[in-house]
């Protein structure tokens, strides 16, 4: 969900795409499972750490998180064809 809320609203009224993107977010890199082990031991995170708690037990489990919906990035353009995110009516 972005801020603020207008962001969220991706046709425009009068019909049509309106200009959306996306945040690509890099937290779930190789390094994640050590990086969640070492938040734990800092303590310093929001809410007891509850958030480093489920990636470390889940990462801990099965850390392959490829399944068949999965995508390689290949580049901006990928986001638009698999429709997360639209030039809207610029081009």
């Amino acid at each position: 969900m972005l801020l603020p809320r207008g962001l969220n609203l991706v046709y425009d009224e009068w019909g049509g795409e309106k200009t959306s993107g996306c945040l690509l977010h890099a937290k779930f890199l190789e390094t994640m499972s050590s990086k969640s082990k070492e938040e734990l031991q800092r303590k310093e995170h929001f809410a007891n750490s509850y958030e480093y708690k489920a990636y470390h037990s889940g990462l801990s489990e099965d850390p392959d998180l490829w399944c068949k919906w999965s995508e390689k990035y290949i580049n901006w353009r990928q986001l638009e064809i698999l429709g997360l995110m639209s030039k809207g009516n610029w081009a």
